[in-house]
Protein backbone atom coordinates (compact mmCIF):
# COMPACT_ATOMS: atom_id res chain seq x y z
CA UNK A 1 0.00 0.00 0.00
CA UNK A 2 1.99 2.81 -1.26
CA UNK A 3 2.08 6.60 -1.05
CA UNK A 4 3.09 9.77 -2.68
CA UNK A 5 5.55 12.05 -1.02
CA UNK A 6 3.32 14.05 2.05
CA UNK A 7 5.78 16.70 2.30
CA UNK A 8 8.30 18.91 0.03
CA UNK A 9 11.77 16.63 -0.46
CA UNK A 10 14.47 18.26 1.61
CA UNK A 11 18.29 17.37 1.36
CA UNK A 12 19.03 14.32 3.19
CA UNK A 13 15.76 12.23 2.09
CA UNK A 14 15.98 8.98 0.96
CA UNK A 15 14.23 7.79 -2.15
CA UNK A 16 13.90 4.22 -3.46
CA UNK A 17 14.20 3.48 -7.55
CA UNK A 18 13.82 0.38 -9.11
CA UNK A 19 15.14 -0.80 -5.56
CA UNK A 20 17.95 0.90 -5.82
CA UNK A 21 18.69 3.65 -2.65
CA UNK A 22 19.49 7.03 -2.66
CA UNK A 23 20.26 10.21 -0.79
CA UNK A 24 18.91 13.53 -2.06
CA UNK A 25 22.18 15.60 -1.92
CA UNK A 26 20.82 18.85 -4.12
CA UNK A 27 17.60 20.06 -4.71
CA UNK A 28 17.15 22.67 -8.08
CA UNK A 29 17.96 23.51 -11.33
CA UNK A 30 20.93 22.42 -13.91
CA UNK A 31 21.28 23.55 -17.40
CA UNK A 32 20.24 20.27 -18.84
CA UNK A 33 16.80 20.45 -17.77
CA UNK A 34 16.59 24.19 -17.46
CA UNK A 35 12.64 23.90 -16.89
CA UNK A 36 12.54 21.01 -14.66
CA UNK A 37 13.55 20.13 -10.96
CA UNK A 38 16.52 17.90 -10.58
CA UNK A 39 17.39 16.31 -7.67
CA UNK A 40 20.86 15.18 -7.03
CA UNK A 41 21.09 12.25 -5.31
CA UNK A 42 24.12 9.41 -4.04
CA UNK A 43 23.60 6.15 -4.70
CA UNK A 44 24.28 3.34 -2.19
CA UNK A 45 25.10 1.32 -4.84
CA UNK A 46 28.59 2.63 -6.27
CA UNK A 47 27.69 0.65 -9.55
CA UNK A 48 24.86 3.14 -10.10
CA UNK A 49 27.00 6.39 -9.72
CA UNK A 50 27.72 8.35 -13.01
CA UNK A 51 29.79 11.63 -11.54
CA UNK A 52 31.31 13.30 -8.25
CA UNK A 53 27.83 15.64 -7.86
CA UNK A 54 29.39 17.93 -10.79
CA UNK A 55 28.07 19.04 -13.99
CA UNK A 56 30.10 20.78 -16.40
CA UNK A 57 32.48 22.32 -13.62
CA UNK A 58 30.19 22.85 -11.75
CA UNK A 59 30.07 21.29 -8.17
CA UNK A 60 26.45 21.15 -7.06
CA UNK A 61 27.01 18.25 -3.99
CA UNK A 62 29.51 16.38 -2.72
CA UNK A 63 29.69 12.21 -3.13
CA UNK A 64 30.66 11.19 0.52
CA UNK A 65 29.87 7.60 -0.08
CA UNK A 66 33.67 7.39 -2.01
CA UNK A 67 34.91 6.74 1.97
CA UNK A 68 32.68 3.38 2.05
CA UNK A 69 33.51 1.81 -1.27
CA UNK A 70 36.09 0.27 -0.47
CA UNK A 71 34.51 -1.86 2.72
CA UNK A 72 32.00 -3.29 0.36
CA UNK A 73 32.84 -3.79 -2.67
CA UNK A 74 36.42 -5.29 -4.18
CA UNK A 75 39.17 -3.26 -6.09
CA UNK A 76 37.60 -4.52 -9.53
CA UNK A 77 34.56 -4.18 -8.99
CA UNK A 78 35.34 -0.15 -8.18
CA UNK A 79 37.40 -0.19 -11.14
CA UNK A 80 34.45 -2.25 -13.45
CA UNK A 81 31.70 0.67 -12.14
CA UNK A 82 32.33 4.23 -12.82
CA UNK A 83 35.31 5.07 -10.89
CA UNK A 84 34.92 6.05 -7.37
CA UNK A 85 31.43 8.51 -8.37
CA UNK A 86 28.45 7.41 -6.54
CA UNK A 87 26.39 9.81 -7.75
CA UNK A 88 23.80 11.36 -10.46
CA UNK A 89 20.84 14.01 -11.71
CA UNK A 90 17.25 12.21 -11.59
CA UNK A 91 14.37 15.09 -12.74
CA UNK A 92 11.82 15.41 -9.77
CA UNK A 93 8.82 14.17 -11.89
CA UNK A 94 10.91 10.80 -12.19
CA UNK A 95 8.57 7.87 -10.49
CA UNK A 96 9.74 6.57 -7.33
CA UNK A 97 9.16 3.53 -5.93
CA UNK A 98 6.33 5.10 -3.39
CA UNK A 99 6.72 5.20 0.62
CA UNK A 100 5.24 3.22 3.54
CA UNK A 101 4.50 4.35 7.10
CA UNK A 102 5.09 1.65 9.12
CA UNK A 103 2.38 0.01 10.17
CA UNK A 104 1.17 0.11 6.53
CA UNK A 105 4.47 -2.00 5.79
CA UNK A 106 3.62 -3.86 9.01
CA UNK A 107 -0.18 -4.57 7.98
CA UNK A 108 1.08 -5.57 3.88
CA UNK A 109 3.91 -7.93 5.05
CA UNK A 110 2.21 -9.62 7.62
CA UNK A 111 -1.73 -9.60 6.16
CA UNK A 112 -2.55 -11.39 2.99
CA UNK A 113 -5.22 -10.50 0.93
CA UNK A 114 -6.52 -7.37 2.45
CA UNK A 115 -8.59 -5.03 0.66
CA UNK A 116 -7.98 -1.30 0.93
CA UNK A 117 -10.47 1.45 0.96
CA UNK A 118 -11.10 5.16 2.01
CA UNK A 119 -12.97 5.49 5.36
CA UNK A 120 -13.43 9.02 7.02
CA UNK A 121 -12.05 10.18 10.47
CA UNK A 122 -12.95 13.63 11.67
CA UNK A 123 -11.48 15.97 9.14
CA UNK A 124 -9.50 13.89 7.97
CA UNK A 125 -9.22 10.97 5.05
CA UNK A 126 -7.29 8.06 5.69
CA UNK A 127 -6.00 5.01 3.80
CA UNK A 128 -6.98 2.12 5.84
CA UNK A 129 -7.98 -1.72 5.65
CA UNK A 130 -11.50 -3.28 5.90
CA UNK A 131 -12.13 -2.59 9.52
CA UNK A 132 -13.27 -6.63 9.73
CA UNK A 133 -10.10 -7.47 7.95
CA UNK A 134 -8.05 -4.96 10.09
CA UNK A 135 -9.25 -6.41 13.37
CA UNK A 136 -8.65 -9.96 12.45
CA UNK A 137 -5.27 -9.33 11.64
CA UNK A 138 -4.24 -6.77 14.48
CA UNK A 139 -5.43 -9.66 16.80
CA UNK A 140 -2.37 -11.52 15.35
CA UNK A 141 -0.17 -8.91 15.75
CA UNK A 142 0.44 -9.57 19.93
CA UNK A 143 2.03 -13.17 19.16
CA UNK A 144 4.50 -11.74 16.92
CA UNK A 145 8.11 -11.82 18.33
CA UNK A 146 10.37 -11.39 15.71
CA UNK A 147 9.56 -8.72 12.87
CA UNK A 148 11.39 -8.17 9.30
CA UNK A 149 9.90 -5.15 7.74
CA UNK A 150 13.61 -5.12 5.24
CA UNK A 151 13.37 -3.42 2.50
CA UNK A 152 9.66 -2.25 2.55
CA UNK A 153 10.15 1.94 1.85
CA UNK A 154 9.54 3.04 5.04
CA UNK A 155 9.91 6.52 6.08
CA UNK A 156 8.76 6.24 9.54
CA UNK A 157 5.15 6.69 11.50
CA UNK A 158 2.26 8.88 13.03
CA UNK A 159 0.23 9.30 16.35
CA UNK A 160 -2.21 7.39 15.20
CA UNK A 161 0.20 4.45 14.29
CA UNK A 162 2.03 4.98 17.26
CA UNK A 163 -0.88 4.09 19.48
CA UNK A 164 -1.51 1.50 17.10
CA UNK A 165 2.45 -0.05 17.64
CA UNK A 166 1.89 0.08 21.85
CA UNK A 167 -1.54 -1.39 21.80
CA UNK A 168 -0.70 -4.60 19.06
CA UNK A 169 3.34 -5.40 19.58
CA UNK A 170 3.34 -5.83 22.83
CA UNK A 171 5.55 -9.13 22.45
CA UNK A 172 8.00 -7.74 20.21
CA UNK A 173 11.39 -8.26 20.75
CA UNK A 174 13.56 -8.23 17.50
CA UNK A 175 12.69 -5.37 14.81
CA UNK A 176 14.90 -5.72 11.25
CA UNK A 177 14.32 -2.16 9.26
CA UNK A 178 17.40 -2.71 7.67
CA UNK A 179 17.27 -0.85 3.51
CA UNK A 180 14.68 1.18 3.86
CA UNK A 181 13.92 5.26 3.75
CA UNK A 182 14.13 6.61 7.20
CA UNK A 183 16.76 9.24 7.65
CA UNK A 184 15.04 11.04 10.69
CA UNK A 185 16.23 9.79 14.08
CA UNK A 186 13.23 11.11 15.07
CA UNK A 187 11.07 9.21 13.04
CA UNK A 188 13.20 6.07 13.60
CA UNK A 189 12.40 6.99 17.80
CA UNK A 190 8.43 7.19 17.17
CA UNK A 191 8.61 3.38 16.01
CA UNK A 192 10.50 2.18 18.60
CA UNK A 193 10.21 4.17 22.36
CA UNK A 194 6.44 1.97 22.21
CA UNK A 195 8.25 -1.42 21.94
CA UNK A 196 9.89 -3.59 24.11
CA UNK A 197 13.05 -4.24 21.87
CA UNK A 198 15.88 -6.51 22.69
CA UNK A 199 17.25 -6.14 18.94
CA UNK A 200 17.39 -3.42 16.47
CA UNK A 201 18.71 -3.95 12.75
CA UNK A 202 18.88 -0.48 10.69
CA UNK A 203 21.25 -1.62 8.19
CA UNK A 204 21.78 0.66 5.60
CA UNK A 205 19.55 3.26 6.42
CA UNK A 206 21.07 6.84 6.67
CA UNK A 207 20.12 9.06 9.07
CA UNK A 208 21.36 12.81 8.46
CA UNK A 209 18.20 14.85 10.54
CA UNK A 210 17.09 15.06 13.99
CA UNK A 211 19.51 13.81 16.23
CA UNK A 212 17.53 14.22 19.70
CA UNK A 213 18.13 13.15 23.23
CA UNK A 214 14.63 12.96 24.92
CA UNK A 215 13.62 9.19 24.61
CA UNK A 216 15.00 5.80 26.16
CA UNK A 217 14.56 1.95 25.21
CA UNK A 218 15.58 -0.97 26.65
CA UNK A 219 17.28 -1.95 23.93
CA UNK A 220 20.44 -4.53 24.15
CA UNK A 221 21.91 -4.89 20.20
CA UNK A 222 21.63 -2.51 17.81
CA UNK A 223 23.14 -2.56 14.30
CA UNK A 224 24.13 0.18 12.61
CA UNK A 225 26.60 -1.18 9.60
CA UNK A 226 26.30 0.62 6.82
CA UNK A 227 24.50 3.40 7.76
CA UNK A 228 27.69 6.70 7.14
CA UNK A 229 26.77 6.73 11.26
CA UNK A 230 27.95 10.31 12.19
CA UNK A 231 29.63 11.65 15.87
CA UNK A 232 26.21 13.14 16.31
CA UNK A 233 24.06 10.08 15.97
CA UNK A 234 26.58 8.01 18.32
CA UNK A 235 26.43 11.12 20.96
CA UNK A 236 23.15 10.67 21.33
CA UNK A 237 22.81 6.56 21.49
CA UNK A 238 23.73 6.16 24.82
CA UNK A 239 20.39 8.37 26.38
CA UNK A 240 18.46 6.29 24.31
CA UNK A 241 19.61 2.73 24.74
CA UNK A 242 20.99 3.16 28.25
CA UNK A 243 21.08 -0.69 28.63
CA UNK A 244 22.88 -1.31 25.23
CA UNK A 245 25.34 -3.83 25.17
CA UNK A 246 26.15 -4.35 21.41
CA UNK A 247 26.46 -1.83 19.37
CA UNK A 248 27.44 -2.93 15.52
CA UNK A 249 28.85 -0.21 13.28
CA UNK A 250 30.80 -2.25 10.41
CA UNK A 251 31.01 -1.21 6.62
CA UNK A 252 30.95 2.54 8.30
CA UNK A 253 34.78 3.49 7.11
Amino acid sequence: MFQQLPMELEIGDRLSYGGELCTIKFIGEIPAWPNEVALGVEWDNIQKGKHNGSFKGIKYFESELIRLCFLRYSILTIIASNGLDTGSFLKKSKKHDGIRTFYQALVDTYGTSVESKEIKIGSKIVESYGFDKLQKLQSDFPYLKNISLSRKELIGTNEEEEELIKKHLVNLTQLDLSFNLISSWSELLKIVRNLSLEKLRLVGNIFTKDFCTDHTSSLKILDLSFTKVSISLLEVIPSHFPNLQQLHLSDNG
